[in-house]
């Protein structure tokens, strides 16, 4: 979050995994894309599109043809926007209204989801018996 003569920047996802991490991620987007892009869509309304850096293909140890391949190939996943003066165009979406604050609490959830120490524990046991993520 940023306060500037703009106006208020706000910032949120997942910059910047390290390759543990962003395998973990991947692994569970394979499994978890309907549920994740479900709860994307309550900051997306807000904030605009998630967005990141992404690969050209998808990552080795995931299929092509995968449903989620976008999401995938993703390397960051972010939100940004700028609140100017005028923002918000009505007083239900203040960052302190309930329905904004508990979209961002689902979202923050879900994100970091994958990055528990239980899903962690799943991904080394089956990194260790080479099978494949999805």
């Amino acid at each position: 979050m940023g306060v500037s003569h703009k106006g208020v920047e706000v910032a949120g996802g997942i910059y910047m995994p390290g390759p543990e991490e962003l395998l973990a991620i991947r692994t569970w987007l394979a499994t978890h894309h309907a549920s994740f892009l479900k709860t994307a869509r309550g900051p997306e309304k807000l904030m605009g599109k998630l967005y990141g850096e992404s690969l050209r293909r998808v990552p080795k140890g995931f299929r092509a043809e995968h449903p989620a391949a976008d999401l995938l190939k993703m390397k960051q996943w972010l939100y940004y926007a700028v609140w100017t003066p005028a923002w918000p165009p009505r007083p239900s979406w203040s960052p302190k209204s309930p329905g904004v604050s508990a979209r961002w609490r689902r979202w923050s959830k879900c994100s970091t989801r994958p990055l528990s120490p239980r899903a962690f524990a799943l991904l080394l046991a089956r990194k260790r018996s080479r099978r494949p993520y999805n």
